[in-house]
């Protein structure tokens, strides 16, 4: 598949993930970070968490794990595979996970370090056409 196409599939999934209602017993932001912060210094998960408040964590279903290596190609489509960390969260932070596993991560496990910066930069901006803004936009 061609990056345009690999990103396509990316931001269409990302999209169909956005419009699914979360099963209940799903986790919060909020809460799966309660349940992981031990190991930060208390200042600094006060912080988080009044950052994660701020974007009022519960808005919808997020893979928070979404990249071509947990996509399966099937006879009916593309389907996402490996939903242990799925969270209540805003789309944004579902978005931000994919670009973080895809630019920071990524690179240093495959033989071409920029095939993932294309995948996610290809991703973002279907991403954000299907959403209906500007790719300007959706980056911010």
């Amino acid at each position: 598949m061609s990056p345009a196409q690999t990103g396509a599939i990316l931001a269409s999934l990302y999209m169909s993930v956005h419009k699914t209602m979360p099963p209940p017993d799903v986790l919060s932001l909020r809460d799966c970070w309660l349940r992981c912060s031990g190991s930060v210094p208390k200042h600094m998960a006060t912080g988080i968490l009044t950052l994660i408040e701020r974007v009022r964590p519960e808005d919808g279903l997020c893979h928070a794990d979404l990249h071509p290596g947990n996509v399966i190609m099937t006879a009916d489509g593309p389907r996402l595979v490996d939903w242990t960390g799925a969270v209540r969260a805003p789309a944004a932070f579902d978005l931000a996970c994919g670009h973080i596993v895809l630019v920071e991560v990524a690179p240093e496990f495959i033989d071409d370090p920029q095939r993932p910066h294309v995948y996610n930069a290809a991703a973002q901006s279907e991403y954000a056409l299907l959403a209906g803004m500007s790719p300007r936009r959706s980056r911010r």
